[in-house]
């Protein structure tokens, strides 16, 4: 009887001390974040294979980026502003953590003179990435495309410590050529309009618009005796979205030749294959033809071709 209650005695002795670990470690099962191991090292290799040509360009087109980290709840950890020039090789971002499970949220050249991050520093689904430029500047055709990224981080003696993050531009640039067939005048550079507009103006800490008004105000250039050709920058498109393009006379402004769905006619582009193609392409030209009969009157507006930009016209002269 002696042994039996000193082996009782041990057996629960054993079973307390299993009972308390998990009120004594935060290091139990998957809640890696009250861990005081560490710090660790870990670090992220991005790229930038999403294109057409599916070759790495991050090197030569992201020279900026914000990295905000939030914890395993979705809090705000810390904020990262790196110049690409500092980082490993070119492309590899070195970081110390504590153990614990991270989310890195990834805006590349995200310029304060054209975007505003916002309620970063709380949650990350309180972030928003703002267009800030104003409608009446529109969005520079020679600034630095946008990109994102985001990536979950879990940081331990366990787990890898080297991550892969390929990044996604966020922004296209679209060039409209619009034909005059039977035009009534000879065709001016600024006898029609074009603007493209929508709701995405702003995206969240996934990359989803926000629905925020955008315009995008185009440059424009005169092709030959009876086309205009303009260009514009707008943000990430996405399949369903609500982004407009409007084409009007520009001495008759009530003249409304055409507002349909942008997105619905790029996805007209032969180059198209599933959605994420999309994504992938970065340079549109819609090519429209303005139809007038006889008498000068506006019969139709038709889309003939939809692809990439025409060589000849890369270089030609915008106002």
């Amino acid at each position: 009887m002696k042994y039996f209650h000193l082996l009782l005695n041990r057996l629960c002795a054993c079973l307390s001390i299993i009972l308390c670990l998990p009120f004594c470690s935060g290091c139990i099962g998957d809640d890696l974040d009250s861990c005081d191991y560490g710090p660790y090292p870990v670090s992220i290799s991005f790229t930038h294979t999403l294109n057409e040509s599916s070759r790495d360009l991050f090197t030569r087109e992201v020279h900026h980026l914000d990295v905000y980290l939030y914890d395993r709840r979705g809090n705000f950890y810390k904020e990262l502003n790196i110049c690409c020039d500092t980082l490993r090789s070119g492309n590899c971002l070195d970081m110390v953590l504590p153990q614990g499970s991270y989310t890195a949220v990834v805006w590349g050249n995200a310029n304060t003179s054209d975007y505003q991050c916002k309620d970063y520093t709380s949650h990350y689904e309180n972030m928003r990435l703002d267009f800030v430029a104003g409608a009446s500047s529109g969005m520079e055709l020679t600034s630095d495309s946008l990109f994102h990224g985001m990536y979950p981080l879990r940081v331990g003696n366990s787990y890898a410590s080297h991550h892969y993050l390929d990044l996604m531009k966020n922004t296209h640039d679209i060039r409209v050529l619009l034909k005059v067939i039977n035009a009534p005048s000879a065709v001016g550079v600024h006898d029609f309009t074009v603007e493209v507009k929508g709701g995405n103006g702003s995206h969240r800490h996934d990359n989803s618009a926000c629905d925020v008004h955008m315009k995008s105000v185009p440059r424009y250039g005169l092709v030959g005796s009876d086309s205009i050709m303009s260009q514009v920058r707008t943000l990430r498109l996405q399949q369903g979205d609500d982004m407009r393009i409007a084409i009007k006379d520009k001495a008759v402004p009530s003249q409304l030749f055409e507002d349909r769905s942008l997105t619905d006619d790029l996805l007209t582009d032969p180059r198209i294959i599933i959605p994420e193609d999309l994504d992938r392409i970065h340079r549109y030209q819609l090519t429209y033809e303005l139809v007038y009969d006889n008498q000068g009157d506006h019969i139709d507006l038709l889309l003939v071709n939809v692809g990439d930009w025409d060589e000849a016209l890369i270089n030609a002269p915008l106002w």
